[in-house]
């Protein structure tokens, strides 16, 4: 407990002084190795970030990201994580919107929303016909707006994962968007500008698809 606190806390102090598009990489890792404290103090840092600049995109849109990493990463866990995943998830909500008002035309913000939007509808039936909607419509006019964009090609093929087949999705139409993320990440440099996240969820994804078809050796 204590190390994790350590830890958090010299992120917090590591993040105050790192401009908003160099955070990514340090996002990442905390993604990579399941920290949550580390992401949970990433979050706190990019809040402070943002009342001192309240109109930031690049701010605003990285915090929401965090979020969304957050809403996956403490799910089904205690009940008191259970709560602050809603929390950021509500969060991450309010922050996007603001960006797609504000940017109407913000193709990756609208995507990002679209899919926070997945994941408070989780098993709800109630909530899928609240939100659902309206996370399908972010996500068709991201598609209209950068349909060579990887990341609204991952996140089609994320909420497909989870739609049944009658509403549109299904592990065909999954496999379709994956695959089409797969190629255009492969026509982009690694190392481009932020935001350049993930490459490495197109793999992980089409992995969850080969192995509910069977195919061990494809998920691998």
């Amino acid at each position: 407990m204590m190390n994790a606190l350590l830890l958090a806390t010299a992120t917090l102090s590591f993040l105050a002084a790192t401009p908003a598009e160099d955070q990514y990489s340090h996002v990442e890792t905390a993604v990579f190795e399941g920290a949550s404290d580390r992401l949970l103090a990433i979050r706190k840092q990019l809040k402070a970030d943002l009342r001192a600049a309240p109109t930031s995109t690049t701010t605003g849109y990285l915090l929401g990201y965090v979020n969304w990493r957050l809403g996956n990463s403490l799910r089904g866990k205690s009940e008191g994580d259970e709560a602050v995943r809603e929390e950021v998830l509500e969060e991450a909500v309010t922050v996007l919107e603001s960006i797609v008002d504000r940017e109407p035309k913000d193709a990756e913000a609208r995507a990002l929303l679209a899919s926070v939007l997945g994941q408070q509808i989780g098993g709800s039936m109630f909530r899928a016909m609240r939100l659902g909607r309206r996370s399908s419509e972010l996500l068709g006019r991201a598609r209209a707006l950068a349909p060579d964009n990887p990341r609204v090609a991952l996140l089609n093929g994320i909420r497909a994962f989870y739609t049944p087949s009658m509403f549109g999705g299904g592990a065909d139409v999954a496999q379709r968007h994956l695959d089409r993320a797969h190629t255009l990440f492969a026509a982009q440099p690694p190392a481009a500008r932020w935001p350049n996240w993930g490459r490495i969820d197109v793999f992980a994804w089409r992995g969850r698809l080969a192995a509910q078809r069977g195919d061990k050796a494809g998920a691998r």
